[in-house]
């Protein structure tokens, strides 16, 4: 769905686990001129991830142009 969508992305999602592809696809879509958003979680409570804040992992798509909320 990404890789079609054609004006506008939004995604609602807790926590966020660096995946290449999607990454890559969303990445493609700001690109081609697609508004992209992503509204997550601002702190997360795994303990391997407590003190990592979830905007840190989206730093390859705010870099893109992608808003993150």
């Amino acid at each position: 769905m990404v890789e079609g969508a054609q004006k506008e992305i939004k995604i609602v999602q807790p926590y966020h686990y660096p995946m290449i592809k999607f990454d890559r696809a969303m990445g493609k879509a700001a690109d081609r001129g697609v508004k992209a958003s992503i509204l997550t979680s601002g702190q997360r409570d795994q303990p391997v991830f407590r003190n990592i804040f979830n905007y840190m992992l989206f730093q390859r798509l705010i870099i893109r142009g992608i808003d993150v909320f």
